[in-house]
């Protein structure tokens, strides 16, 4: 694992090897009511963040829009487009060696005997709906009010809370598998939220995390309009590197780390939200068109994992004492 360094636990602008990386004229998803953002980072590090940090009672307006944890999951329609988009997710589809979480990942990362699971961030509650299915005791934290009620309508205990300041009914707990999946990008404190992570952690229990791969060739190739840069709901900015480097600082070893996430990039649904952050933004539609996700297709198809895939995920246990 690369060292810790003080970059990891939060950027200051001013700190040399932090450099302006991006700025966003608005929140795309509320372009009336936001203002503009700036993400820095630390390329050495592979770690960027949204600065200046919003405050803690700002957060909640961002999630005040159409989002995808207000409701149960749904399938992505992909008879819709034409014959050569389907050409094309046919193509990415032929190619795409991710390791995605399906039953036989979780089967195989959880073991055959029923599993206490708790997802911090749960959204929706269908990753812990899956769970469930699969015979495992699974409970959810989170603090959107619509999300929540989706997962309780799917029969999900979803407590109110979030990853820093986890529920009070959590105290003295522990479960099998934390999984924290697409949450930690959203976090004020990172860092704090996987040391809480850790200590609900029963011994020879399993940390899966999951967030966007911002060595992507994605943000090279869309620049600002790439779908998982999110901002301001997206707080952190992780490669691969950096998040070794967080997951060590919190007291966890890598035990599997997994790549994941082609062919949804060519996908009707991420297609049309990037097409509404070119609007939003003023940008022109060409980056978004058909020709520049033929011309990323044939830039990506075989290039490393690292700058292929657009998430990332360590399946951690904890480290050993020093």
């Amino acid at each position: 694992m690369m060292a810790v360094t003080p970059a990891i636990t939060g950027l200051q602008a001013e700190t040399p090897g932090v450099s302006r990386w991006l700025d966003f004229p608005c929140d795309w998803r509320r372009r009336e009511q936001s203002g503009e953002y700036s993400l820095f980072r630390d390329a050495a590090e592979g770690y960027g963040q949204l600065l200046p940090r919003p405050a803690p009672d700002e957060i909640a307006a961002f999630y005040d829009v159409d989002y995808y944890t207000h409701s149960a999951e749904a399938g992505a329609d992909e008879s819709e487009g034409s014959l050569r988009w389907k050409i094309l997710r046919h193509l990415a589809w032929r190619v795409d060696r991710g390791t995605e979480p399906t039953n036989a990942w979780w089967a195989k990362t959880l073991g055959d005997a029923p599993r206490r699971c708790l997802e911090i961030g749960c959204g929706n509650g269908a990753t812990l709906a899956r769970l469930q299915a699969m015979g495992h005791d699974v409970t959810g934290v989170e603090p959107d009010p619509a999300a929540r009620e989706a997962a309780r309508a799917q029969g999900i205990t979803a407590l109110d809370g979030i990853a820093e300041v986890l529920p009070e009914a959590l105290i003295g707990q522990q479960f099998d598998c934390v999984l924290m999946v697409h949450v930690l990008e959203h976090c004020l404190d990172p860092v704090q939220a996987l040391r809480n992570a850790r200590a609900l952690l029963a011994p020879g229990g399993v940390l899966v995390i999951e967030v966007p791969n911002n060595a992507c060739a994605g943000i090279g190739h869309f620049g600002r309009n790439w779908l998982f840069l999110d901002v301001p709901r997206h707080l952190n900015f992780f490669t691969a590197a950096s998040l070794r480097a967080m997951a060590q600082l919190a007291g966890f070893s890598e035990s599997r780390f997994d790549y994941l996430g082609y062919v949804m990039q060519f996908l009707s649904p991420w297609h049309r939200e990037q097409g509404q952050i070119c609007r939003a933004y003023g940008d022109s539609p060409a980056i978004n068109g058909f020709a520049s996700h033929l011309r990323y297709f044939f830039k990506t198809a075989f290039v490393a994992d690292d700058a292929k895939y657009c998430s990332i995920r360590i399946t951690a246990t904890l480290a050993d004492p020093p």
